[in-house]
């Protein structure tokens, strides 16, 4: 599969992302118009940062004119998976250049952090094409916000190639079918991420749900019933079991991203992309699907 790739010699504008992910709803795609938005009390906790695995789980800061950040996953010493839209210019619909993307993990607000490395380069699916009709926009001095359409969500994902190896444990990515998981028995669906609310603070929900190749949208999608908000664009899917911790995927967009208020606490339905899309880039074996 050919796959977008941009270099740190690459030269292109500036992004404005603190954008987010949540949970689901049923099929059809929902596009939120009817969901409520405050979610009282938050379904997330504070994980601690530099205990594994949430010592995996950092932040995509964006440096380049203004700050933005996104939540980013550590699945090798080198390499960082999060959603490819933390990376757009949207404005040009271009791609941030590569040094101007920071990969922090385990910080602590006044005690340092565990890692940290700039990126060399990242890769993208070419498919994924994010025109102003079919991306959301980035919300800055009370610019519109749009709804991503569809057909994009389950192509909204970045491989990140870092500077630095990090001397922190990754999570190793899971690519799996056609499954569901609801957090019953010996397995747990967890989300942890930041957001604008706690913009440094990790938390996470955890005995939320997930489905892997979601019937609204198809092969390679994910949908999920875990909070999270703006800035968790990225957010890991975890799947733990049987003493073991994966990524099954990644939390990229939620219905009604358009009329979310900035005061919320979360949402409740979200969508991204199963891990089957990105784990070959990612360094992963990716089972075939059955017949």
């Amino acid at each position: 599969m050919k796959l977008n790739r941009i270099f740190l010699c690459a030269a292109f504008g500036s992004l404005n992302f603190v954008h987010i992910a949540t949970t689901l709803a049923q099929p059809p795609f929902n596009d939120g118009k009817s969901l409520p938005w405050l979610v009282t009390p938050s379904n997330r906790s504070p994980v601690p940062p530099r205990e594994w695995p949430w010592s995996a789980v950092g932040r995509v800061n964006v440096a380049n004119g203004e700050v933005s950040f996104c939540t980013g996953t550590l699945v090798a010493p080198r390499t960082v998976v999060t959603a490819a839209h933390c990376l757009l210019i949207t404005r040009t619909n271009g791609w941030v250049k590569p040094d101007n993307v920071h990969f922090i993990v385990g910080q602590i607000p006044g005690s340092g952090y565990l890692g940290h490395s700039i990126a060399a380069s990242f890769v993208t699916s070419p498919d994924f094409k994010c025109t102003p009709e079919d991306c959301l926009l980035t919300y800055s001095a009370g610019a519109p916000r749009k709804q991503m359409r569809p057909h994009l969500v389950k192509t909204d994902w970045a491989v990140i190639t870092l500077q630095d190896e990090l001397s922190v444990r990754p999570i190793p990515v899971e690519a799996i079918h056609d499954a569901d998981f609801s957090s019953a028995g010996d397995a747990q669906i967890v989300v942890p991420g930041f957001g604008a609310d706690r913009p440094f603070l990790l938390a996470a929900h955890k005995g939320c749900s997930a489905k892997l190749d979601a019937p609204e949208l198809g092969s390679g999608s994910l949908r999920h019933e875990c909070e999270t908000f703006l800035g968790g664009s990225g957010s890991p899917v975890l799947l733990m079991r049987n003493g073991r911790v994966s990524i099954i995927g990644i939390a990229t967009t939620f219905p009604g991203l358009a009329n979310m208020p900035y005061n919320a606490r979360g949402a409740t339905v979200g969508y991204g992309v199963s891990a089957a899309e990105f784990a070959a880039a990612a360094g992963a074996i990716v089972p075939p699907r059955d017949q």
